[in-house]
This record gives structure tokens, sequence and C-alpha cells, in this order.
């Protein structure tokens, strides 16, 4: 038996017993209960959700960016029935808001466009889609 196999052999074992540690420890401490919450703290019966996507995700100075959100209902996903106005937001990689407007939702989809400037800077930007209370 060489030098590198019982090194490898006492690796092995301590591993095993870290493991057996780390899972006894995990055995001992007992998970809090999660907190309840109820149907107004998270909007009321009627609250909706919206999906957030743009057409692709790489973009060049000069193309067009395009936001589209879907609203739907939380509980049985059907579309929104009235029409309401959003406030679409792109922030650049530092923070920064690069551009902002609003948009009105047609039969549950609101749509905006923006065209990246030239000599904007790389880096991911995040598009927020905001939509009253």
């Amino acid at each position: 038996m060489t030098a590198f196999s019982r090194i490898t052999r006492c690796s092995s074992i301590l591993l095993a017993l870290g493991s057996l540690l780390a899972w006894s420890v995990a055995l001992a401490t007992k998970p809090q209960p999660a907190e309840v919450v109820d149907s107004a703290t998270l909007g009321g019966k009627d609250r909706y959700l919206a999906h957030v996507s743009t057409d692709k995700p790489i973009y060049r100075a000069g193309e067009k960016v395009y936001v589209r959100s879907v609203v739907l209902h939380a509980a049985d996903r059907t579309p929104l029935k009235d029409s309401i106005a959003g406030f679409v937001e792109i922030k650049g990689p530092k923070g920064n808001t690069v551009s902002s407007g609003h948009a009105t939702t047609e039969e549950s989809v609101t749509g905006f466009a923006w065209e990246v400037p030239e000599g904007q800077a790389g880096g991911e930007y995040t598009a927020r889609v905001t939509y009253p209370a």
C-alpha cells in the first residue's frame, strides 16, 4: 500500500464523517413553521400575474427591443377583461433608467418598444412592467 492510497482512503473516510455530521446536525435542528399569509395580504381574491418577456435575448445598437407583458388572473389564469395602463421601465447595467413610458393593455397584453441607441453600454438590462393596484 502506497502513501497516496492511504491518504486517499483517509480523506474519503473524513468526507463520509463530515457528511454524517452535517446530516445529524440537520436532524437536530427543528424547522420553523412557515408564516401563513392570507388573500388580503397578497392583494385580495382578484389578483393578477404578469409574465414579462422580450422578443430575443441579445440586442445590438440600433435594434428595437420589444417588451411584452401578458396579464392573467392568479387563480384560474384567465385573461384580464379590462383595459389598464401599465408603466414600462428599462434599467441599464448600473441600475439607471434608460427608457420608460406608459403602455395600454389590449386583450390582456401590454406592448412596449425601445430602440437601443448607438454607443449604449453593453451589459444586462432589466425590463420592469408595473400596473396600478
